[in-house]
């Protein structure tokens, strides 16, 4: 079993509000060889980047692979991709995406998110 960690970027995607909106998401996979790697039940940390605002970067959640990657057309739930999440003219990287259920989302270090300067100190 291999754990995963996706990131998000909050300049093209609005990250917090996707994970404080659902307990099951949609999450891309550029590389091809994740895509055949990634398996049901692998762990997925959720990975929230600095962006241009510089906001506090570091891990918000944590899940489950619940659903192998396939491209979103043939998703399980489509209502779950929150498509209109995406800011302004961004557009997603692959088509390809991973369901992830989540067990825990963290938004804020108040949350108990898992901050870079945290990650940064302990290595």
């Amino acid at each position: 079993m291999q754990a995963w960690i996706f990131q998000g970027n909050p300049d093209y995607f609005n990250i917090n509000e996707y994970l404080k909106s659902y307990n099951e998401i949609y999450w891309s996979v550029t590389h091809k060889t994740h895509q055949e790697s990634i398996k049901i039940g692998d762990p997925v940390f959720i990975w929230r980047a600095m962006g241009s605002k510089k906001s506090i970067s570091g891990i918000v959640a944590y899940g489950e692979v619940s659903e192998l990657c396939k491209p979103k057309s043939q998703v399980n739930k489509p209502e779950l991709l929150s498509e209109k999440l995406w800011k302004d003219d961004s557009k997603e990287k692959t088509e390809i995406k991973a369901g992830v259920i989540l067990k825990e989302v963290r938004i804020t270090p108040s949350d108990g998110m898992l901050t870079s300067e945290q990650i940064i100190l302990h290595e």
